[in-house]
């Protein structure tokens, strides 16, 4: 078997923003990359900038490549994930070769065929990726994290494909991708359906071998409540097809989450099963913290998931009788 080499690219919030996710993974593809693993993870400004430094001492005020306006990035960091792809390339030059489809830093400079002719500008490129090899190592390892980032590696570098790749590679990503607008930016059943399928991504990444085949079930499910939820008719449809679906998930993601002697998932999924009982528990921290786990949550969902469990507070409600009206999602 030839050699074969590993690199990363991030999907800036710009790209996904602009819907250009699809695209990036065409040219990637063209290139001759192949997409061993993706996550989807929250930016910053300051840890962006002690990335790009290599160090976690803070950048020098000039000179530095983490010249971008704080003003424009910290916004444009809140509006969307980026998206991290894991690279497998045949050859011993995936650095390199990634460098040459990702194109100029100025999109007006980039050749027609590399992802940044694409873009809008310097600052809205669309991705980054690591000059070489230890930088690659550096740099993933500030975005995810050394645990997460071994693991991504370790993907990217094997023979063949892991057998938890359906569950966190790109069959999966569409899965998990935020809406940005439309009725599913703010249904509940939805960001509940995406915020489980990102669960189920971490959880293959950093126990996939003991809890295999429940990531597999809670997967089948939820794509399967997803397409449900996606034909449906109304809100109140939506709320019924996500109760009925609710109890499989939540069985089989308990059951996965149980392996991982992750306390912190076990809260959050706990806390967003209560939401489904409209007369249930109303906790939004549990949830919140999945953040501390790398399991993403736009601020968008956060008021959407917000606004359901105010909605739903039995204690607020009106005793007298109201006229029936379809449920707020």
């Amino acid at each position: 078997m030839p050699p074969a080499s590993w690199t990363f690219a991030l999907v800036t919030p710009d790209a996904m923003v602009g819907a250009y996710l699809d695209f990036v993974v065409e040219r990637l593809h063209a290139h001759g990359f192949e997409v061993r693993g993706c996550r989807l993870i929250a930016l910053e400004f300051p840890r962006m900038a002690r990335m790009y430094h290599h160090s976690d001492d803070p950048p020098p005020p000039s000179g530095s490549r983490m010249e971008l306006p704080g003003s424009v990035m910290d916004p444009l960091y809140r509006l969307a994930p980026g998206c991290v792809l894991v690279l497998r390339k045949e050859g011993a030059t995936a650095c390199q070769d990634l460098l040459r489809c990702k194109g100029a830093t100025h999109p007006e400079a980039a050749a027609p065929d590399t992802i940044r002719a694409a873009g809008e500008h310097i600052i809205f490129n669309f991705l980054h990726c690591p000059d070489d090899a230890p930088s690659a190592a550096i740099e993933l390892a500030y975005l995810v994290g050394p645990a997460d980032a071994t693991a991504l590696r370790n993907a990217a570098c094997a023979p063949d494909a892991p057998p938890t790749t359906p569950l966190n590679g790109l069959g999966q990503l569409p899965l998990c991708l935020p809406a940005f607008m439309g009725w599913e930016a703010l249904s509940f059943p939805l960001i509940a359906n995406r915020l489980r399928c990102r669960v189920v991504q971490a959880l293959a990444l950093r126990h996939g071998g003991d809890a295999l085949s429940s990531l597999l079930e809670a997967q089948a499910l939820l794509a399967r409540e997803r397409s449900a939820l996606v034909g449906s008719a109304s809100v109140a449809d939506r709320l019924r097809i996500a109760q009925a679906a609710h109890p499989g998930i939540h069985a089989a993601l308990t059951t996965a989450t149980r392996a991982s002697g992750d306390a912190v998932l076990t809260d959050g999924l706990a806390a967003l099963a209560a939401l489904y009982d409209l007369d249930g528990g109303r906790e939004l921290a549990p949830i919140l913290a999945l953040a501390a786990r790398g399991i993403y949550l736009s601020e968008l969902e956060i008021v959407a998931l917000d606004a359901h469990r105010h909605a739903f507070w039995s204690d607020t409600r009106p005793s007298a009788p109201v006229p029936p009206r379809e449920p707020m999602c």
